[in-house]
């Protein structure tokens, strides 16, 4: 799908008009067949920047669809004269006053330290509120999948749990809160991980895709397996691993046969993380040192559109590698790597809610088949 993109990109560049055109109808096509047939894309973002992007630089653009119309791509001049321009909480920068002595003028000594951290502490509650109501939502969606024997639902209401928990864990664990309260979240997340593996190895259907084939769970564990690594609760990580994954090896710390199930040669290997599997089995710091960089770089490549605050895979993958007695040399935002501890989650009061219900329809289902 995305080479269709670059294509187009491509054809932009050499002012090739029919290769722009046939790749972005192509690229248009392809985006639908991943589409949620329940929920659509309404417009296609990334097709219709490139088109508008095509126009201004003279090239003649005919696609003109409901989810890349031409209303959107032939650039219009607007008049933002009578926009007004909402008040910052803390006032405009050039607003603040300055102090007149004599012939010189100097700026008002300040420090934006006390400011910073209240917005920033603000950005940080509001992404917690925003998770948290996500959190909301997926219960209540759950339980009406339940209640109505909507069995089709099961895994995709729990995979949302999952996601919610560990999205403000990674954000309390950016923001420096206590330790013990971020595993916590990484627990709960692991706990979903763990009931909706349940569900997908009791054969119930989910929608779950990659690009345009069926989901691989088996080669997108570590995607599970990392919020219970990170609750330092390898048992849970082990229920979600599988038999015949290269992270249920280094959990067992089985390095030797690690090794065995892994390419040779690393050079084989192009996916970041996948390789920091190969460094961790062969106890290679090096190599675990140069996958890392290349995995932040790559997140940062795509922070235009999607901000990485804090990287959980990464830090799932340095934990792991602790325990091979390996380190990392690494200090960047995205990996505070040294926050980390051996402790075991507190999970004082923590479940996974409807657990009783969902063995129940797992055991009914069992029984049927």
């Amino acid at each position: 799908m995305w080479m269709y993109y670059a294509q187009g990109i491509k054809a932009v560049i050499e002012k090739a008009e029919t290769s722009l055109n046939a790749a972005l109808c192509t690229f248009i096509n392809e985006c639908r067949k991943v589409d949620d047939p329940e929920a659509p894309e309404l417009l296609n973002y990334y097709a219709t920047g490139l088109a508008k992007l095509a126009v201004k630089n003279g090239l003649q653009v005919t696609i003109d669809t409901m989810d890349c119309p031409q209303a959107l791509i032939q650039p219009v001049q607007m008049d933002y004269s009578r926009l007004e321009l909402p008040r910052p909480k803390y006032g405009f920068p050039w607003e603040r006053e300055t102090e007149e002595s004599g012939e010189n003028q100097m700026a008002l000594q300040y420090s934006t330290k006390r400011l910073d951290k209240e917005l920033e502490q603000e950005n940080v509650d509001s992404r917690i509120a925003i998770y948290q109501k996500s959190l909301d939502r997926s219960l209540l969606w759950l339980e009406k999948a339940i209640q109505e024997h909507k069995h089709d639902q099961l895994i995709e209401e729990c995979l949302g749990l999952r996601s919610s928990h560990f999205q403000i864990a990674d954000w309390l664990f950016a923001s420096g809160e206590e330790h013990s309260k971020v595993k916590r979240h990484y627990y709960l997340a692991a706990l979903a991980s763990a009931q909706a593996y349940r569900l997908v190895r009791a054969g119930f259907p989910h929608d779950m895709r990659e690009w345009a084939g069926p989901y691989n769970f088996k080669k997108n564990n570590l995607n599970f397996t990392k919020d219970a690594i990170l609750a330092n609760d390898l048992e849970l990580a082990l229920s979600i691993a599988g038999e015949d994954t290269v992270e249920r090896l280094l959990i067992l710390e089985e390095y030797e046969k690690a090794q065995k199930i892994l390419p040779q040669d690393p050079a084989a290997i192009g996916e970041e993380t996948a390789l920091c599997c190969w460094a961790i089995a062969h106890q290679d710091q090096s190599v675990f040192n140069d996958a890392l960089k290349e995995r932040i770089k790559m997140l940062r490549r795509q922070g235009s559109h999607m901000v990485t605050v804090l990287d959980s895979w990464g830090l799932a993958l340095i934990q792991l590698a602790r325990r091979r007695g390996m380190t990392c040399d690494l200090n960047v935002a995205e990996l505070p790597w040294k926050r980390l501890d051996d402790e075991p989650t507190d999970t004082t009061g923590l479940r996974f809610p409807f657990e009783a219900e969902l063995r129940e329809i797992i055991r009914e289902k069992e029984a049927k088949d």
